[in-house]
């Protein structure tokens, strides 16, 4: 019995050193069975403390990332990079809270600076913006039902220009479209030329009236 027990912390002592040389990263799930298993044994050994060490460095490292508010914006930008830093060195990984603390540090708006502070998205592109950057507070954000950024809507004049131009260069293009611009053009000008016409002999008849009244006179 006793010489069963010594292979089985000898299997357990080799496989968490090899982890220890190695470096190998494994998660907090992992590392907790490893350490169960080994106190299911019932020898402490120090390979057992040093994978005991690493669990509460992880939970450490997690309590941090947790209280610097991400989710809220309200972070010091220099705790996250040392955080992500930190977790380089940690045996024992924490890859959903490591997501968040990097997501932290894409830039935004349009000081490319990372997310913190109050900030704003906008409802078309989804950017986000600092407040301070576009001269929008919190409670002026409240009152708005849809925040659509400069970009999106200097986008929005520019498509709208494109299309406009678009439509007037397929016109004077398009042999069907150019045909029936010419025949609009066409009936304007004979309308106009109609209307001259009719104003010439109005005048006219104004003119000889004007004459006729004028030759009466000297009579």
């Amino acid at each position: 019995k006793i010489r069963g027990l010594s292979v089985k912390v000898s299997k357990w002592t080799a496989k968490a050193q090899k982890l220890f040389d190695s470096r190998e990263s494994i998660d907090m799930q992992d590392a907790r069975v490893l350490v169960e298993t080994g106190e299911k044994l019932k020898v402490q050994t120090e390979e057992l403390k040093k994978l005991r060490a690493e669990i509460r460095a992880a939970r450490n490292w997690s309590n941090r990332a947790k209280e610097c508010n991400v989710d809220q914006g309200s972070m010091n930008i220099n705790d996250v990079k040392q955080l992500i830093y930190e977790h380089d060195i940690l045996l024992i990984k924490m890859p959903d809270e490591l997501e968040l603390l990097k997501q932290a540090t894409i830039g935004y708006c349009i000081c490319r600076r990372p997310y913190e502070g109050f900030m704003i998205g906008c409802d078309n592109c989804e950017e986000w913006y600092h407040g301070s950057c576009i001269g929008i507070s919190e409670s002026k954000a409240d009152r708005f039902e849809k925040f659509i950024c400069v970009r999106c809507s200097t986008k929005k004049g520019f498509d709208s220009s494109a299309v406009t131009a678009a439509g007037i260069i397929r016109k004077w293009t398009c042999p069907k479209d150019l045909k029936k611009a010419r025949q609009i053009e066409f009936q304007k000008f004979q309308r106009k030329d109609r209307k001259e016409k009719k104003d010439i002999e109005k005048f006219s008849k104004q003119i000889e009236s004007l004459e006729d009244q004028l030759s009466d006179f000297n009579r």
